[in-house]
């Protein structure tokens, strides 16, 4: 047996004269007419040395829904290969990467599921990568824009109706040194904080003029405070809204820390979005039962679904 956190999302409805997304018709509707993998290749740079390509191998078809697996790969001859006549079809497991020989196309280097019904969606990519990896890619394959949010655990709704501040810890905060920090954490538009916070205490006490930043962040910590003004927004459709779209583009839930207007600390961001934690076993070669992982999926929705 294997562990795996589901995460759920919501899909932005935008068309008002449905009651919902038609994100999974589309999908169903091009994945079929695609005629094979190939087709489904989105290259992520034409700047990156690697060649990384994020791509559809695999997908079931159901009644109400359907299953699909995701690949990130990297162009080149490696150890764990794709074939190059893997491309070729129509689809392709993750166990039928296990029996690619060597000399093979390309390198598989992550992989992750995801199932789609009507306005929910949920899929096991690691907590640590945000959703915005699988709409980038689910916009460029379909050629059109859907949003897809967080959804909030619903215990914890009433209680950010009374949030007053949000705390990000150090270990968050944009490292301007590092350009793929600067790409991926936009979340805020001070990117520069962290820098130039050194410099501005040196200047403040005088007599640290002579430590170095090195040695000023050995003994401080940096932290953002975000403060919210007084609203008496309460409507849990509106705060879905409001704090789904805060907490996409996190990446480290961990470091933030909710805090209430009655002084009750939330542990973190983790606490305040919905998952669900299930076993999933494995076969022998070490994947997952992907048949099991889709029916823990389904009761997943199922239940989004009775708690509307």
């Amino acid at each position: 047996m294997k562990k795996i956190k589901l995460r759920a999302f919501e899909i932005t409805n935008i068309d008002i004269n449905n009651a919902y997304s038609d994100l999974s018709n589309k999908l169903s509707e091009k994945l079929i007419s695609s005629g094979s993998v190939e087709h489904r290749r989105m290259r992520l740079s034409l700047e990156d040395p690697k060649n990384e390509e994020d791509l559809i191998s695999n997908f079931q078809q159901n009644s109400d829904s359907i299953f699909c697996t995701m690949l990130r790969i990297e162009l080149g001859n490696n150890v764990q290969h794709i074939a190059s006549e893997l491309f070729k079809k129509k689809s392709f497991t993750i166990n039928d990467l296990n029996q690619s020989t060597v000399g093979g196309e390309a390198i598989f280097t992550h992989s992750y599921y995801f199932l789609i019904s009507d306005d929910f969606l949920i899929t096991n990519l690691a907590g640590n990568i945000t959703i915005k990896r699988l709409e980038t890619y689910l916009n460029w394959f379909l050629g059109k824009f859907y949003q897809l949010t967080p959804l909030l655990d619903k215990a914890q709704i009433t209680e950010l109706s009374e949030i007053k501040s949000i705390t990000v810890g150090d270990n968050h905060l944009p490292d301007t040194k590092k350009r793929t920090d600067i790409r991926s954490q936009n979340f805020f538009s001070m990117l520069k904080l962290k820098e130039e916070s050194y410099p501005a205490i040196k200047n403040i006490f005088n007599d640290a003029k002579s430590i170095t930043e090195a040695q000023l962040e050995q003994i401080i910590s940096v932290k953002l405070l975000i403060e919210f003004r007084k609203s008496k927004k309460s409507d849990p459709t509106e705060l879905q809204k409001l704090y789904g779209a805060l907490l996409k583009p996190v990446s480290d839930l961990e470091n933030y820390t909710f805090h209430t207007k009655s002084g009750k600390k939330i542990k973190s961001g983790k606490d305040v979005v919905r998952t669900k934690s299930v076993n999933i076993e494995t076969t022998d070669s070490g994947f997952l039962d992907e048949n099991q992982l889709l029916q823990e999926m389904a009761m997943f929705i199922r239940d989004l679904k009775n708690g509307r």
